[in-house]
């Protein structure tokens, strides 16, 4: 984990924010073995997952055009990168709308490992608030267009699954 000076967040370590007393945290301390996270943690700071809503109260939200899944947007976050402005980057990449990020929401920490392997990967999800600035209609990029929808949205618009629950919980929490 990097040693610099904190970002807007707060953040130079994911690990810090598990002792915020401002901060949800969910530790989880089994191992998963899960190939596709082991690898995907496997060289990064962790993700950051941000949780933007108009002044309706909306969420802004991914749907899958093919699939029962909905996604809040969100980014991994390398060493040394600036996990706020990733945050950003998130939002902008996935619906095309700038915002301003409030603060951090929540941490998960989870240990991942490769079936076929003992060693555990250590994995971060940091939740975060933002606001547009502005009134924006998401206008997404053609890439995301494809596979997803992106709107504001005031309930989770698919159903819960096995797939998608911590997903679906993940998203409801910001709703609620």
């Amino acid at each position: 984990m990097r040693n610099g000076p904190p970002d807007a967040l707060g953040i130079t370590d994911p690990a810090d924010l598990l002792h915020r007393e401002d901060v949800l945290v969910d530790d989880e301390s089994a191992v998963i073995p899960h190939e596709h996270h082991a690898q995907l943690y496997d060289g990064i700071e962790g993700m950051v997952v941000v949780g933007a809503r108009d002044e309706a109260g909306r969420l802004l939200l991914q749907v899958s055009r093919e699939e029962l899944f909905a996604a809040l947007p969100h980014a991994t976050v390398a060493p040394g990168e600036n996990w706020t402005q990733r945050a950003r980057d998130a939002v902008a990449e996935t619906a095309g709308v700038v915002v301003r990020v409030d603060g951090v929401r929540r941490v998960k920490r989870r240990r991942y490992r490769r079936p076929d392997d003992e060693t555990a990967t250590e994995g971060y999800q940091v939740f975060v608030d933002a606001t547009p600035v502005g009134e924006q209609t998401p206008a997404p990029p053609a890439e995301v267009v494809a596979e997803w929808t992106v709107g504001w949205h005031d309930e989770v618009p698919v159903p819960t699954t096995d797939e998608n629950e911590e997903t679906v919980a993940d998203i409801r929490a910001f709703l609620d």
